[in-house]
Formats: structure tokens, C-alpha cells, sequence
């Protein structure tokens, strides 16, 4: 399978794909197996408890895009912390219950990088 490109949501499907998490407790989220190595550890260091504590951070969320994968389509949610600190969050939506698929940080400014990417400007 080829790399799909990442398809940014805007409007009412950005704000479904939103309403989504605002709705769902974190608690209730299934956690893929892909989150942790085969140690148990987080795959890219972001606890679940930091997880939660990002994903209940919605009025920072910036960009929300999609890419369909072999698994499903993958959601990716980025929050912006600060200038040089964002967190990508990544769902399979579409499934019975909502799926934290990955998480990691970027400590690089997301604006500019999402300006090369997909022309964004907020």
C-alpha cells in the first residue's frame, strides 16, 4: 500500500471529528496495541496520563487531518501548548469505539511546518 497523503478536515467535519473526543471520556477510549513497544512502555515517551491530560485540552487543538492506513482511517489531532510545543494525538474514529492509535511531541514551531504542509495560516 502507498503513503496516503494527510487530507486536512475543515468546517463541519473538522468540528464532528472534534465533537467526537468532547464526547467520549477518555476513560472509554480503546488503547491500540501499536501505542506501546513490546516493553509496555509508550512508544514515543507520552504517557497515558499525559495523554489524558492533552486530549481533555480541546480549545488548543489547531488542525485535525486524516489518512486512510491499512487499519482504517487515521485522525490526527494536533494541539498547540505553546509556540515550539505541540502534541499530535492520532484516532481510528470510525470504529465502534473511539481508538488512541499514537502520540507524540513536536517541539518545532507547528504553525510554520503546517504552512509548508497544507498552506495553513491560523
Amino acid at each position: 500500500m502507498k503513503k496516503e497523503k494527510d487530507i486536512k478536515l475543515t468546517g463541519k467535519k473538522r468540528e464532528d471529528a472534534i465533537a467526537i473526543l468532547k464526547k467520549t471520556p477518555f476513560e472509554n477510549l480503546v488503547v491500540d496495541e501499536h501505542y506501546f513497544k513490546k516493553n509496555g512502555s509508550p512508544r514515543h515517551g507520552i504517557s497515558l496520563n499525559d495523554a489524558k491530560e492533552i486530549y481533555n485540552q480541546t480549545d488548543k487543538i489547531i488542525l485535525v487531518s486524516y489518512r486512510n492506513s491499512r487499519a482504517g482511517r487515521k485522525y490526527a489531532f494536533i494541539y498547540k501548548i505553546s509556540k515550539k510545543n505541540s502534541y499530535y494525538l492520532l484516532f481510528f474514529l470510525d470504529r465502534k469505539r473511539p481508538c488512541l492509535f499514537n502520540a507524540y511531541r513536536s517541539d518545532i514551531n507547528i504553525e510554520q511546518r503546517l504552512l509548508k504542509k497544507f498552506g495553513f495560516k491560523r
